[in-house]
């Protein structure tokens, strides 16, 4: 069913010393009658919820499942792209998890980061997928300090 919201705004002018006030009416609507589902996921390795410390090269592995499959997960260092992931690996716990789900038994991804390329101390790590209906969620953020 397609969205609509009514409501109605007044809008205040002056005419020299006399005030006016106009009511209008408005609808807006909203033709779609779907709206695209976002993607679900997680970050296994390194577990969220701790602090990373990153040296060379690191990796990352997880898993990310959406309506109509996974077109990206990508990696973000500092609110800046980093790198995208390897997706379609196999994770039969996450189609064990989500039966239902037609993507979920290749619904694996792996990135490597090298973090030579990022300055030493403390950062933001955030990874985000996108399902191939365009929606996006970050599934994981990650406090990380490189070491070099």
């Amino acid at each position: 069913m397609p969205t609509k919201i009514k409501g109605i705004v007044t809008v205040w002018s002056t005419f020299g010393a006399l005030w006016l006030a106009v009511v209008l009416p408005f609808t807006i609507s909203c033709a779609s009658t779907t709206h695209a589902k976002l993607p679900i996921g997680t970050v296994d390795v390194p577990p969220l919820g701790r602090q990373a410390v990153l040296k060379g090269t690191a990796s990352f592995v997880g898993w990310a499942i959406g309506e109509d499959g996974i077109s990206d997960v990508g990696i973000y260092v500092d609110r800046v792209y980093a790198t995208s992931a390897q997706l379609g690996l196999g994770r039969p716990d996450v189609s064990a998890a989500f039966p239902s789900e037609p993507h979920a038994n290749a619904a694996g991804w792996g990135a490597s980061l090298d973090s030579s390329k990022i300055a030493a101390g403390p950062h933001e790590l955030v990874v985000q997928a996108t399902a191939t209906n365009g929606a996006k969620r970050d599934i994981g953020v990650l406090q990380i300090v490189v070491v070099k």
